[in-house]
């Protein structure tokens, strides 16, 4: 660290740098960091949210002599104050340094920190045994916009930088710990001078403890606090913490499920303990157990008994662990009316309707009978489905081969091939194929291309009450599919992900490793599975997903935003653990993969595609962010991989986000040009925007009814919650997104079903219909179908659903004038003054 006299003059020749810092009670810790940037500076600023701890004194004084302000603000969100800071600091140099009090700089010359030129440019940071890029050089002349209100990333900018070489931040990792015991040392004098109860005294010393990571410690205080204290909520709060705590101890859990019972005992109108003892039996696959607490804890099901919940979610978290349990343990009959009472009796907030939807979702349903011919055939028991994208050899083989050494399946079989380039050179021969084979079924499909999407259409387009889903040049051991099927036959009603080893000429794997390599999630390996029965099914953690199977109905789906290649294998057997089921590897179930292709690949790969892929369907199932971020930066380069991760975060933080499907309709001779393509580039939604083109009809809005009632049927039967239909895209901005971002994030805790979005000044007047779930249905049962008749009534679908669907509609007009703020609901209309 360099040793600068904090009181002598700013050199001249010093870059033209402003040091922008955003701390809270940094006391400890800022002058070190503050001695360190004073040499490569001239000018700071300082925003400081905290109580004053001497910080302010701290930072004038080290910084005597150089230009500056600290300036104490209120706590919005990080994003927020981050912006601000720059904003302010861009108008005191023509470069902003950006750092954190918990960090210190080094650099070899002074003169790489000028990036005055327009840009931004990362700096090597982190703590000394391993180190990560971030943009913390920012040109005053550059777009800079931070995004998130608690994890802030720079989301957009135009101009972007190489690393600076020979600079480097160094994270000291010791801003928590400082505070940590500043509060614990004046908790626990304010705790002695009051001298308290016993109990209360114990409850400080606890809070501490766990606040350092100290469990032990925090273990036998929330005893002391239990065994000591004279109110009934310290008691019953004292021995359910202990029980929490104890639980992540090794070998304590009885012990914790004593404290847990315990509580429940002090308290049995709280019902935390409880819900708490069903997750630990459910988790230990003890469900039996899991299913006779939750009968206990569900017996006084009283809204007004359980105020401590958040009204109205959690009220019923109860019932709703109940009938999981019910559906779990195969009590079906039980869980069928418990869902009916409860959808009728209760008035249910947006998220629980969601939550019974799901429960919902997963009871065992009738397989509709229909067949190829439109006959009242029975519906297959297995589909066996693969996406194909100009691989008409390994489909034509795939297929066959089941066909000469699987015949024993085949009366209880369809075959559903996705074709992902319908119209390319192998689509005339697929279709022949298809017509060819019994019970074969072609499917053109050309929304989304990649992987992800396609193979999601088998579940869409699949009769089966069970899906095989494979490679299109995948071959199959004999036996494995009479196996897979004698397994959905003993367990009828099992969620589960079904899997099989990978055949290798002797060399087989039958599971992955989640380690990353070259770019990709997952090593082949094989482990033992169970020596006294060989042939049973085993849990893995996740394998390639050439072959994988499931009930159609548990098929949870690959994230709608997924695009390309990549990012698929751990992402899906994670989804299907969060739902409460596994991923189980059936040692007959072998299969062998073609990974060769001597003429190389026919569809793109894109690394930019794979980021986004592992990106997103990280940040849906919660798992971890880092080790994606760390492998990308350093196995490309590092300017590659954190411009793919800093696009991502913007588009996941973005407003149309949430949106599982957005299309744009336009005229057949009205294709979208390179221009527009850019347009929708820079709303974040290049990627994820499907074109469809309007049918030519005799009247124009029964064309865009036909076509709003096609999105829909498909949006249905890929389980879409939400679609976006474009019109006219070229009235939305970025300006116009970021005043819709708040309304759309407001729909998230709505009971919504249809949104116009109208822009005045646009030809069309509403530029954007958005859908919800819960209207599909709705609105197809009266939206005319291609070839109806219009109703006298139908002048154009946003006149008819207005006269049909008036208390459905939310409307959001974007005007030029400041109108009232208005409460965004149903049946309601909201202003927005640009």
């Amino acid at each position: 660290m360099p040793g600068t006299d904090p009181k002598r003059p700013v050199p001249a020749s010093r870059p033209d740098c402003c040091l922008a810092m955003l701390v809270r009670s940094e006391a400890r810790i800022l002058k070190r960091c503050l001695l360190s940037a004073r040499p490569f500076i001239s000018s700071w600023l300082i925003f400081d949210t905290g109580f004053d701890d001497g910080s302010e004194t701290i930072a004038k004084d080290v910084l005597r002599g150089v230009p500056g302000s600290f300036e104490r603000v209120p706590f919005t969100y990080f994003s927020d104050l981050r912006n601000r800071l720059f904003q302010a600091a861009a108008s005191r140099a023509s470069t902003v340094l950006v750092m954190d009090a918990d960090e210190i700089i080094t650099v070899d010359d002074p003169a790489s920190l000028d990036v005055s030129a327009g840009g931004i440019a990362c700096v090597e940071t982190g703590p000394d045994d391993y180190s990560f890029h971030l943009p913390r050089l920012l040109s005053s002349s550059a777009r800079v916009e931070y995004v998130g209100m608690v994890y802030e990333t720079l989301g957009t900018c135009v101009e972007g930088g190489p690393s600076v070489a020979g600079a480097r931040l160094h994270h000291m990792q010791d801003g928590y710990r400082h505070r940590a015991a500043h509060d614990l040392d004046r908790i626990l004098l304010e705790a002695e001078r009051s001298n308290p109860a016993d109990g209360t005294r114990h409850l400080a010393f606890a809070r501490e403890a766990l606040r350092r990571s100290a469990l032990d410690e925090a273990i036998e205080h929330f005893g002391e606090t239990a065994a000591n204290s004279v109110t009934t909520f310290e008691k019953w709060y004292g021995h359910y913490m202990r029980g929490l705590l104890l639980e992540r101890v090794s070998n304590r859990r009885q012990q914790a499920v004593d404290s847990l019972l315990a509580a429940h005992d002090a308290a049995p109108d709280r019902l935390e303990s409880l819900h708490h003892l069903i997750r630990m039996a459910a988790a230990e696959e003890d469900l039996e157990r899991a299913y006779e607490l939750s009968r206990v804890a569900t017996a006084p099901f009283d809204y007004d008994r359980q105020p401590y919940f958040e009204p109205p979610i959690h009220a019923f978290a109860s019932r709703f662990q109940h009938i999981d349990l019910c559906i779990r343990t195969n009590r079906f009959d039980e869980a069928r009316p418990l869902l009916n009472e409860t959808e009728q009796q209760f008035d249910l907030s947006f998220s629980a309707n969601e939550e019974l939807k799901r429960l919902k979702a997963r009871l065992p349903k009738p397989v509709q009978s229909t067949s190829k011919g439109g006959s009242d055939a029975p519906a297959p028991l297995l589909t066996i489905g693969m996406a194909t994208y100009d691989d008409f050899d390994g489909v034509y083989f795939t297929i066959n081969a089941i066909v000469l050494y699987h015949p024993e399946v085949l009366d209880d079989t369809e075959f559903v091939i996705i074709d992902n380039h319908p119209g390319g050179p192998c689509s005339k021969s697929l279709r022949k194929l298809a017509d060819d084979v019994p019970r074969c079924r072609y499917i053109a499909y050309d929304e989304a291309g990649g992987t992800s999407q396609p193979r999601n259409e088998v579940f869409a387009q699949a009769r089966g009450t069970y899906v095989l889903c494979l490679d299109s040049h995948v071959q199959l051991v004999p036996g494995a599919l009479s196996k897979l099927l004698g397994f959905f036959k003993d367990n009828p009603d099992s969620r589960d992900l079904i899997q099989g080893p990978l055949y290798n000429h002797g060399s087989n794997s039958n599971h992955m490793k989640p380690e990353w390599r070259l770019g990709f999630l997952g090593t082949w390996g094989n482990m033992e599975g169970n020596p006294d029965a060989p042939d049973e099914p085993f849990e893995i953690e996740m394998q390639g997903l050439g072959l994988f199977a499931c009930r159609r109905d548990a098929w949870p789906g690959f994230n709608s935003r997924f695009r390309g290649f990549g990012g698929e294998e751990g992402y899906i057997q994670q989804k299907f653990r969060n739902a409460g089921a596994r991923t189980l590897c059936l040692p007959a179930l072998m299969w062998m993969h073609r990974f060769a292709r001597p003429m190389g690949p026919k569809y793109k790969l894109s690394w930019g595609d794979r980021i986004r892929n592992y990106l997103i369907g990280a940040d849906e199932v919660n798992t971890d962010l880092q080790p994606i971020e760390k492998h990308f930066t350093r196995f490309l380069s590092s300017e590659t991989g954190l411009e793919c991760i800093i696009s991502t975060q913007a588009e996941i933080d973005g407003p149309l986000y949430r949106f599982d499907a957005i299309y744009l309709l336009h005229e057949a001779d009205a294709q979208p040009d390179d221009a527009m393509k850019a347009h929708l580039g820079d709303l974040g939604i290049e990627t994820r925007t499907i074109f469809k083109t309007l049918e030519r009809t005799e009247n124009p809005e029964a064309g865009r009814a036909s076509a709003h009632r096609e999105i829909l049927e498909n949006a249905d039967k890929r389980n879409y919650r939400t679609v976006l239909i474009l019109r006219d895209p070229g009235a939305l901005n970025p300006r116009v997104l970021s005043e819709l971002r708040q309304p759309f994030a407001s729909l998230d805790d709505s009971n919504w079903g249809i949104v116009l979005v109208n822009q005045p000044s646009s030809p069309v007047g509403v530029v954007a219909i958005a859908y919800h779930q819960s209207r599909y249905s709705t609105v197809l049962n009266d939206l005319p179908a291609q070839g109806d008749v219009l109703p006298p009534d139908f002048k154009t679908i946003e006149y008819f659903y207005n006269t049909h669907f008036a208390a459905d509609i939310i409307d959001i007009t974007i005007t030029d004038r400041n109108q009232p703020d208005t409460e965004l609901e149903t049946g309601h209309a909201v202003t927005l003054a640009l």
